[in-house]
């Protein structure tokens, strides 16, 4: 059996610099992996499955496990048992670090013996997160994922909070406008998306916690400590970020 974990992300200020001719916009973000990770384990299968803790549609792992067959000629199959940590439409990256993990798991179950750049080049096909998610170290990312320089970042405990509203990265990019600034320039827009967003993070604040959007949402995220009572459905994780 080989275990693998799929480590969540943080974005510590994002920048959108336009829309590229291809759909993506080029980005620019200082991205950090936090203590919140989602455990994979693999074993050789009769077929292919995923057998996750939690339901999740059109499973991004799939598409790992069939690049995989189809480029190296892989007649095995798989089974992978996911403990999902991390959560849904968050913001936090699980999507991509899940299929990050599928790869590394992969490469060591079938002997496929890529290195981790070869396995980066691989991820990048999948998404703008997904070259990050590889590496799991603090880098400034730029355009579409595809540009990333390691920095130093100190390790420091955080709280993430993660409300109710489930935001697609799709809907968020759609109302955004160029005229949006802030730390997170896509915060504007996650607000015309769920209005009560705002509600939500005036609430923590006015406990005297900063907050800080990650991705596009929908969690938010501080590095203040302090003990405050809660009257939302949400997630609130104590956890720390990852040298």
């Amino acid at each position: 059996m080989i275990k693998e974990k799929a480590y969540a992300k943080i974005n510590i200020y994002l920048k959108v610099l336009g829309k590229r001719s291809d759909g993506y916009h080029d980005l620019e973000t200082l991205m950090v992996p936090i203590n919140i990770y989602d455990e994979l384990e693999f074993t050789d299968y009769d077929y292919d499955i995923i057998e996750s803790s939690i339901n999740i549609k059109d499973n991004i792992m799939f598409k790992a496990i069939r690049y995989l067959k189809e480029t190296y000629n892989i007649k095995k199959c798989v089974k992978i048992v996911l403990d999902k940590n991390i959560p849904l439409c968050g913001g936090l990256g699980g999507g991509s670090a899940d299929l990050c993990a599928t790869l590394r798991g992969l490469n060591k179950l079938w002997n496929l013996n890529l290195s981790i750049n070869e396995l980066a080049d691989i991820a990048l096909k999948f998404g703008s997160d997904t070259l990050f998610c590889m590496f799991n170290k603090p880098a400034i990312v730029r355009g579409r994922g595809d540009i990333i320089e390691f920095v130093s970042y100190p390790k420091k405990d955080i709280y993430v909070f993660k409300p109710r509203f489930e935001a697609l990265t799709k809907d968020v990019f759609a109302l955004y406008k160029e005229t949006d600034i802030g730390e997170n320039e896509l915060e504007m827009a996650l607000i015309r998306l769920y209005p009560d967003i705002y509600e939500f993070k005036m609430y923590y604040e006015s406990q005297g916690l900063k907050l800080h959007l990650t991705g596009s949402g929908s969690s938010y995220y501080s590095f203040d400590m302090k003990d405050f009572n809660s009257n939302y459905d949400n997630l609130e994780l104590k956890t720390e970020t990852l040298e």
